[in-house]
């Protein structure tokens, strides 16, 4: 009987990785742009990169964060690959694939939103090549994730993303945040702040899906935030742009940097946010700082709460 049962797991996820990848071809195949302006604006990834590198802030970051963006500097320049995201590093550090969070975040969303909805909402785009986790929704781990952490604030706080005028996110990943919050609400102003080598990721990612003239890439203190567009602003040129937001975000980018950073932000005053929505998780070895995250946050009005499905992690609502 067991024999018989571990053949038929077996199949079962013989038969799924078959059909994702299926689902994954349906959908590159429905748009078949993205992977074309993904090759023309990757001409201009490395010379983006010039103009938007620097030494300032550099201890914003720990060690290891250092060492994984250089590596990422060596893989992804002149430019990054079409299938960025199957990279060793970015899904790491950039993307979950945990099948058990997955399902409890798919079944909060799925009580949340009606099924068109939340289709709208999650379906991945080709760019990058995700791993797809659903068929019927066309979604990755990733994706649900990033969408779970916004639902969650608005059921928080009795807020709605689609009335927030502006955002600040801290270490945006590769975008796929900002991306799912400007389908709820396509007409706020976005900032995501983050190191050089990121922020030219982000214009090449959200640029190749949304457009170029709706990403901007701020390269010099003279740049000003654009209003209604994704605003992608390197640590070499925060001191000189000085971004504010009604909301902050940073989903263990904040607490993951070093005790500096944290001052730094909430020396600012979460650039002036009176919202906030933050993750973090209990102080390690790895991340001696984690935990101070909350207590500025708490400082300042916010609430922390335990994520239930993660332990030794929490968010902070204001």
């Amino acid at each position: 009987m067991r024999e018989l049962e571990a053949k038929g797991a077996s199949m079962l996820r013989f038969v799924s990785k078959y059909v994702l990848r299926a689902a994954e071809l349906y959908l590159h195949a429905s748009k078949p742009d993205q992977k074309r302006s993904f090759r023309a604006l990757s001409r201009e990834f490395a010379s983006l990169f010039e103009t938007a590198q620097g030494s300032v802030h550099l201890d914003f970051c720990r060690p290891g964060w250092m060492q994984n963006v250089r590596e990422i500097q060596a893989k992804f320049l002149p430019a990054p690959p079409f299938g960025f995201l199957r990279n060793r590093l970015i899904l790491s550090t950039m993307v979950t694939t945990r099948d058990d969070v997955f399902r409890v975040e798919m079944e909060m969303l799925k009580a949340r939103y009606p099924p068109r909805v939340l289709s709208a909402l999650a379906k991945e785009d080709c760019v990058g090549r995700p791993c797809l986790a659903s068929v019927r929704y066309l979604t990755s781990h990733n994706s649900v994730h990033h969408l779970y952490h916004l639902a969650a604030y608005e059921q928080a706080s009795g807020a709605s993303l689609s009335g927030v005028g502006s955002v600040v996110e801290w270490g945006g990943g590769y975008g796929n945040m900002a991306k799912l919050l400007r389908r709820i609400n396509p007409a706020v102003t976005y900032v995501i702040i983050d190191l050089p080598i990121f922020s030219c990721l982000q214009w090449l990612y959200l640029s190749s899906i949304l457009g170029r003239e709706r990403v901007r890439l701020i390269g010099n203190q003279a740049e000003e935030i654009v209003p209604r567009a994704i605003n992608l602003l390197p640590t070499t040129w925060l001191d000189r742009c000085r971004p504010s937001g009604d909301l902050f975000i940073a989903t263990w980018s904040l607490s993951e940097c070093t005790e500096q950073a944290q001052s730094y932000v909430a020396g600012r005053d979460f650039f002036g946010a009176q919202r906030l929505l933050l993750a973090f998780q209990s102080a390690s070895a790895d991340w001696p700082a984690a935990e101070k995250l909350g207590t500025l946050a708490s400082a300042r009005g916010a609430r922390v709460v335990p994520i239930a499905f993660l332990p030794g992690n929490f968010y902070a609502f204001r």
